[in-house]
């Protein structure tokens, strides 16, 4: 059975648990909607293009993505900008765990993360 690479996000207080991909998706029994490993089609999901194993640089590209992004909204809407994803929050909160997943649940992912 082939295997995807990816980075999930594990919070640091409840390290069976793992940050939703969305709102829509998360545990709504959990206080912060995170999911656990059985629902890991649920969990923010950062993969490499190639599909070959993300790295830690893969993982930082990622936060100075957000940053950049963030920084365009104060930029053009001010302080009280509307960030969907604060990643500079997440990654106080949450560490990159590096998993391997299904081709199956890669898929189901990649449906969610799309909506």
């Amino acid at each position: 059975m082939n295997k995807v690479p990816v980075i999930i996000l594990r919070n640091k207080r409840e390290p069976d648990r793992y940050l939703a991909a969305s709102p829509d998706v998360g545990d709504w029994d959990h206080e912060w909607l995170d999911v656990t490993i059985e629902d890991v089609t649920c969990a923010y999901l950062i993969a490499r293009k190639d599909l070959q194993q993300p790295t830690l640089e893969d993982f930082e590209d990622h936060q100075r993505w957000h940053a950049a992004h963030k920084q365009r909204m104060i930029d053009k809407y001010g302080d009280n900008a509307i960030i969907g994803l604060d990643f500079e929050g997440v990654c106080e909160n949450y560490d990159p765990v590096f998993i391997e997943i299904t081709n199956e649940q890669y898929r189901q992912a990649f449906e969610i993360q799309e909506k």
